[in-house]
């Protein structure tokens, strides 16, 4: 009595072809070539508009998923590296003004079979810097209906 072999298990239903009775090897193949597509990273929230001032760096959190829980890549780049120049030293980006205008930040993340997901957001860099404060008003003891006058300190204002 002659057996037919055991038949392999058949690849997902996308695989229009039998695999029963091939060799090994080319089931293999087969297999591989036939399972789960992979689907690439999504943007899982956004950056919103960002302002800073010449010579200031901000450090910036994208945040991206892959269905597959693979690593992914951070690449970044500036639309005018004149106005605002973009770094990925980590899974962070690192932006710095350079100089006053506008400029885009696009942010792509690339998993490892290189299917990519992106997302942008929108720098202004000032040419001056926000006030910041350089002392604090000691507590004060009035009388009801007194005045008083208040020196507030601020880089750049008047400080004692």
């Amino acid at each position: 009595m002659n057996r037919a072999p055991p038949p392999v298990h058949s690849p997902p239903s996308r695989c229009r072809f039998l695999v029963r009775r091939l060799p090994l090897p080319v089931a293999a193949v087969c297999l591989l070539a036939c399972g789960e597509d992979s689907e690439p990273p999504a943007a899982c929230g956004r950056i919103p508009e960002q302002t800073l001032s010449r010579g200031e760096h901000m450090r910036l959190m994208p945040c991206f998923e892959d269905p597959e829980g693979e690593e992914l890549t951070l690449r970044a780049s500036s639309s005018d590296a004149r106005v605002a120049t973009v770094a990925v030293p980590d899974s962070a980006i690192s932006v710095e003004g350079i100089s006053a205008g506008s400029a885009t930040i696009t942010v792509v993340a690339t998993d490892p079979h290189d299917l990519t997901a992106q997302l942008q957001f929108d720098v202004s860099v000032l040419n001056n810097r926000a006030p910041e404060v350089c002392g604090t008003i000691p507590k004060q003891d009035l009388e009801v209906g007194s005045n008083t006058l208040l020196q507030p300190c601020f880089e750049g204002g008047l400080c004692p």
